[in-house]
């Protein structure tokens, strides 16, 4: 068996020319089928739904739910399919539900400012001059390949590595003047692998750890753990606050993760490839919740998912070997095909579409939303 990833295309094509066979277990549909695939195994809800040929599934698989091409997307609807209201709706990227959503920047000043920055492991430098700004109420998506520096990028900013040069700011200040446990109060930091940040024996001991140690009112306590677990709906599960956290499920533990970082009620969140391990519907799911949390003004996106970060997020930064090579709104950063090549991004089927049709909006349209609007202008007359 095979867990796909793009860059050993070539390699798992040449071992089923050999007469093997090759097994693909996939949530990215369009990348997975460039490997032009015999058969196609669906399943949902622990339940086989299609097992056949590539054409079959196309036809039959919900959009919604499954990110296929957005050519397939477009004829679906061309052809009358329509996704669930409230599953559409609960897909939708979402303000946050506060006087300052996320998306409108405020006169007060840039929440992350990196000057010059450089910083690395031991003798390999990984961030090469970084120059950036990210604002105090907007949704910053920042992706690269592999090594780029875009985790190194927000460890730094987090004092979980200290730079080598250049100057960092967090809301006007040096970083040198925060401690880590005042930093986690800026920022919500939620790790690509939640069990990275799990050790307690308890959910309720992991949710009151940091604000015990930040001396906050323990009578606040229960008040806090039920507050983030409704946010990140884990109350819904039987005895969560006396679970191990390792017994939860990864999706079940990057929702911990998050409720982690809730619990000391950031005004920023930072989350590292927050759809990893996650299908195309839980993912989005997943982040207009998050972008709906009350009093939550910034989110930076950690993302090797272009489409995710084309539709969630009102600017992209590209990275490649340290250095920015690209920022802006993703109406503008799409347009920078060789900023996305230079990158080793994928130029997919979404992307292209969306730049092709140019829509009016900073942040650009999900698969669904684009085939709509494109369907609807074509049946209106001229």
């Amino acid at each position: 068996m095979v867990q796909y990833d793009p860059s050993p295309t070539a390699t798992l094509e040449a071992h089923a020319d050999e007469g093997h066979a090759v097994i693909i277990v996939e949530h990215r549909v369009e990348e997975a089928l460039e490997l032009r695939p015999d058969r196609v195994l669906y399943l949902d809800d622990g339940r086989t739904r299609y097992l056949g040929p590539v054409d079959g599934f196309l036809e039959i698989a919900d959009p919604s739910a499954v990110k296929l091409p957005f050519e397939v997307v477009l004829r679906r609807m061309r052809a009358g399919w329509r996704s669930d209201p409230a599953a559409a709706a609960a897909d939708e990227p979402a303000a946050a539900a506060n006087g300052s959503p996320l998306g409108t920047e405020s006169g007060d000043g840039p929440r992350l400012t990196y000057r010059d920055v450089h910083a690395g492991y031991g003798p390999r430098e990984v961030l090469a001059g970084i120059n950036a700004t990210f604002g105090r109420h907007e949704t910053v998506a920042v992706l690269g390949p592999n090594g780029s520096g875009k985790t190194t990028l927000f460890r730094t900013a987090m004092r979980l590595l200290e730079p080598t040069s250049g100057e960092i700011r967090v809301e006007g200040r040096p970083l040198a003047e925060r401690t880590v446990p005042q930093l986690a109060t800026i920022f919500g930091y939620v790790f690509q692998s939640p069990s990275q940040m799990l050790f307690a024996r308890t959910v309720r001991e992991e949710l009151v750890f940091g604000p015990r140690n930040l001396g906050r009112d323990p009578a606040l306590f229960d008040g806090i753990v039920d507050e983030v677990l409704r946010r990140t709906s884990l109350d819904t599960l039987d005895d969560i606050r006396e679970r191990p956290p390792l017994t939860l499920s990864f999706g079940q533990q990057k929702r911990l993760a998050l409720a982690i970082a809730l619990a000391l009620q950031p005004p920023g969140l930072i989350l590292d490839e927050p759809s990893a391990g996650q299908d195309h519907r839980t993912a989005n799911r997943f982040l207009a919740e998050v972008a709906s949390i009350p009093n939550l003004e910034s989110l930076y996106l950690i993302t090797h998912d272009v489409d995710l970060a084309l539709t969630h997020a009102d600017r992209i930064l590209l990275m490649r070997d340290g250095v920015i090579v690209a920022d802006g709104p993703p109406s503008a950063v799409i347009g920078d095909e060789e900023a996305w090549i230079a990158c080793n991004l994928r130029l997919t089927s979404l992307l292209r579409a969306n730049a092709r049709w140019h829509p009016a909006e900073g942040r650009l349209l999900d698969a669904e939303t684009l085939a709509r609007q494109m369907v609807a202008s074509e049946r209106t007359p001229a």
